[in-house]
């Protein structure tokens, strides 16, 4: 395996009762995702507050498309959306795109390094991401957990990890 991350693609959501409002990045004018957050790939997201992580999670959906089930869905099938949005007017939302995976691995690779995330956010923090309702727990690789470790020190750089 080469697998790698492409991001942070950093947005910032503003959440209404009607749903989602808009993403935009920090640094433009920009009103609406771009590429490569639009295309059907691995991604690996993370929904933050004043930096904290508060969910984690993966899809290879568009970012849009995935975020419109999290914001529309009404518990009919089972599934209750994303939590968070009821709790919070803005959050940000930052994006990696899971590189070198192969296609019938992509999904497996992308959720391994979700839960090693998730995992690193629980041991060094205390408690598990603050809106984080599942995670898939899959055999992890040494480069698995590197990744994850590299995106943990996107949001506490200063942690020594192990």
């Amino acid at each position: 395996m080469n697998l790698s991350l492409n991001g942070p693609h950093e947005y910032r959501l503003s959440i209404e009762t009607g749903g989602l409002r808009y993403g935009h990045h920090p640094d433009s004018k920009r009103a609406n995702f771009a590429s490569p957050v639009t295309t059907r790939s691995p991604k690996l997201y993370i929904v933050s507050v004043e930096g904290a992580p508060i969910y984690v999670g993966q899809t290879v959906q568009s970012i849009n498309a995935r975020l419109r089930l999290g914001f529309t869905a009404d518990g009919s099938t089972g599934y209750h959306g994303y939590a968070w949005r009821h709790q919070h007017a803005f959050v940000s939302l930052d994006l990696w795109i899971l590189e070198g995976a192969e296609k019938e691995n992509e999904i497996l690779d992308v959720e391994t390094i979700e839960a090693e995330l998730v995992y690193l956010v629980r041991h060094h923090g205390g408690q598990w991401p603050a809106f984080q309702t599942e995670i898939h727990f899959h055999p992890s690789t040494a480069e698995h957990r590197r990744l994850a470790e590299d995106v943990y020190r996107h949001y506490y750089p200063k942690t020594k990890i192990f």
